[in-house]
């Protein structure tokens, strides 16, 4: 079995455990078992303030991330441009409707989808005029609010963990990142899935929204 398989199958049977389990306390032993047992790209923190993108450790995991769901996109609009010199007779009214609606729409699904998979990682910065200390309290309580769990904590670094709400039995994953330094907050999204990781299309909007109303309408 690849490492990689392993260390999602330990990270689907904790979080089936958790599934059942209601009391606080246990909760949150189970949630630190999963932050010790399972795998995470190490991130360096410093260089994600400095660049205010998500500098990871294992450069390596990011690209065959990326090349996976990169290649696939690309080779459908490869597609759509053969199917415009070669295939489709702009006199047929079929073929015009879909040349100029059909076609149009799915590749600029591609070309977002492209677009949101490569930038993924870059961080929106939220201004707090808070302590390192006090974003960190806080958003630990904006977490529990948004029903998140705590998945992975250092010295700067916060990441929550939910559910897809089309997911089954654990199989797709949101992870919630959070880089700490003084004043402010950068965070993003990334998706967990048992088989590749999609990018995040729309969700990475609402928590922008969700985290700026939290910290302006409660802390500031």
């Amino acid at each position: 079995m690849r490492r990689t398989e392993l260390k999602y199958k330990v990270l689907h049977s904790i979080f089936m455990v958790l599934r059942f389990i209601r009391r606080e306390k246990l909760h949150i032993f189970m949630c630190y078992l999963l932050t010790l047992m399972t795998p995470f790209p190490y991130i360096n923190i410093s260089k994600s303030i400095k660049t205010n993108w998500l500098a990871f450790e294992n450069k390596w995991y990011r690209l065959e991330d990326i090349g996976t769901f990169v290649l696939a996109p690309l080779f459908i609009l490869v597609i759509i441009v053969i199917l415009y010199l070669k295939a489709l007779n702009f006199s047929n009214q079929n073929d015009r409707a879909f040349g100029y609606f059909i076609l149009p729409f799915i590749g600029l699904l591609c070309i977002y989808f492209i677009y949101r998979k490569i930038t993924e990682t870059k961080l929106f910065k939220l201004s707090t005029n808070l302590s390192k200390e006090r974003n960190k309290e806080l958003l630990k309580i904006f977490l529990q609010e948004q029903d998140f769990s705590l998945f992975h904590e250092i010295d700067g670094l916060i990441v929550g963990v939910a559910e897809e709400s089309m997911s089954f039995n654990y199989s797709k994953l949101q992870l919630y990142i959070f880089v700490l330094s003084e004043d402010c907050i950068r965070f993003t999204m990334l998706k967990i899935y048992s088989k590749g990781n999609p990018p995040v299309f729309i969700d990475h909007l609402f928590l922008k929204r969700d985290l700026s109303r939290f910290f302006s309408n409660k802390y500031q």
